[in-house]
């Protein structure tokens, strides 16, 4: 659950800067340039996403377990739980690879298109800083 606190801040500070880098570059050009970052967008909103499932799933059970300790549950919600628990994990897995591989293997292919001339400055889209 932490892990995914952790990467559910990741994301949202990675979309925030995501979507700066894209609103200044168009903004430099007169609208004129584009950056596709469509795909860390949706990597990112996946990740923002299931980490949200898994503070709703887990913050209930430890809140049901926080005040009712001792209550059985029935057989259907602690499979149900234990489904979606599943799945979750594997949506978390799938957003956490989807944005390695695409920052790791994709990056060196982002520059601005949509001018007939290139900008004076190199633009790294690796550099989440500053």
């Amino acid at each position: 659950m932490l892990t995914c606190l952790a990467a559910e801040c990741t994301a949202t500070y990675s979309l925030a800067k995501y979507t700066a880098l894209q609103d200044h570059i168009e903004d430099y050009s007169n609208h004129r340039a584009k950056v596709k970052v469509h795909d860390i967008l949706v990597a990112e909103s996946m990740t923002i996403c299931f980490s949200v499932f898994v503070a709703t799933l887990f913050g209930a059970d430890f809140f049901f377990l926080l005040f009712w300790p001792r209550r059985l549950y029935p057989l259907w919600y602690n499979t149900t739980k234990k489904a979606l628990a599943v799945a979750i994990t594997g949506g978390v897995f799938a957003s956490a690879v989807l944005s390695n591989v695409r920052i790791a293997f994709l990056s060196h292919l982002q520059f601005p298109s949509g001018t007939m001339h290139r900008f004076p400055f190199k633009i790294k889209i690796c550099n989440l800083m500053g």
